[in-house]
């Protein structure tokens, strides 16, 4: 049986180099790029549970150098196990398995057997972006390493196959791979309620740098905040930021609300229908505003003069 039907998802190469038997844990490490967290409360549950009934499900690795193991699928149940007394574990070993590969398997799995509903935001993030990008490096892989391709094969498109794959909208596939930009201070936000899946998105557009700035700035001044930002702030340093405009200063301005105070006594909205009788139809309203100035300039002058 192939890999593939084992995980419910599609991997190209028939993985038959594999074989299940008891491994030493002290030879097993956890997967060197793992993006769940480790929840310790269903851990203790779980050893109470393996203690009892032994291991139902073996945990899936794969087979490094130097009689080596890491694992894939099944990270609570080895830490269940470690917990439990356990010295060995009943585990599937996979041969000849790449990092992308890897990579596929481990977000792949949790998502089908978790789903998203059970993962932190960050988890979230994490496991649909990884396995977006690993998915792309196949495709492309697939489709460099094909020869005499058909004319009519759509273009891989890695996002809408994510998106299919774990029956979920574009949207949301989207929302994760931006949110993948926000640094591990942000991503523990999301966790922990003090930033919105919305206000998130807009600070993913800033810079590493950036990110780093503004998280030292909430830090300091956040102390009576519920959360670290109103979606309404999270955008507005996000245009800072795309205006090159981005500076401890601004983003002050921003958190105090003084930039609303003062463009609202600034503001002066203008209505086109007001000035029907005084420029033609087909003016563009910048082409209007343009000779208004030019006429309170023309004032000015005249009074300056007079005077």
């Amino acid at each position: 049986m192939s890999n593939a039907k084992k995980f419910n998802f599609d991997i190209d190469e028939e993985l038959d180099n594999k074989s299940i038997g008891e491994i030493d844990m002290s030879q097993i490490v956890e997967f060197h790029n793992h993006p769940f967290k480790i929840d310790t409360e269903r851990v203790e549950k779980l050893a109470v549970d393996i203690k009892e009934n032994g291991l139902i499900s073996a945990i899936v690795v794969r087979k490094l150098k130097n009689s080596r193991y890491e694992i894939l699928s099944g990270h609570h149940r080895f830490q269940a196990s470690k917990l439990a007394g356990f010295t060995s574990i009943r585990a599937e070993v996979l041969e000849a398995i790449s990092d992308n590969e890897a990579q596929i398997i481990v977000t792949g799995a949790n998502l089908y057997q978790r789903g998203l509903a059970e993962m932190l935001p960050s988890e979230k993030v994490k496991s649909v972006s990884i396995y977006c990008i690993c998915s792309n490096k196949r495709g492309k892989k697939v489709f460099a390493d094909s020869e005499n391709l058909p004319q009519n094969v759509k273009k891989y498109n890695a996002r809408e196959k994510t998106a299919s794959e774990f029956s979920l909208s574009r949207r949301m596939v989207d929302d994760c791979m931006n949110l993948y930009r926000l640094s591990e201070d942000f991503l523990d936000c999301l966790d922990n309620d003090k930033l919105t899946w919305s206000a998130g998105i807009s600070i993913s557009f800033l810079n590493i740098d950036e990110q780093q700035a503004l998280s030292e700035i909430l830090n300091t001044n956040s102390n009576d905040r519920k959360t670290f930002l109103a979606t309404s702030e999270a955008e507005e340093i996000k245009e800072l930021s795309q205006n090159n405009r981005f500076s401890k200063e601004a983003v002050l301005e921003v958190l105090s609300g003084e930039k609303h105070k003062s463009s609202a006594l600034s503001k002066i909205i203008l209505k086109r229908k007001d000035f029907s009788g005084y420029f033609p139809c087909d003016m563009t309203d910048k082409e209007v505003l343009v000779k208004i100035k030019e006429a309170l300039d023309f004032v000015k002058e005249f009074k300056e003069n007079v005077s």
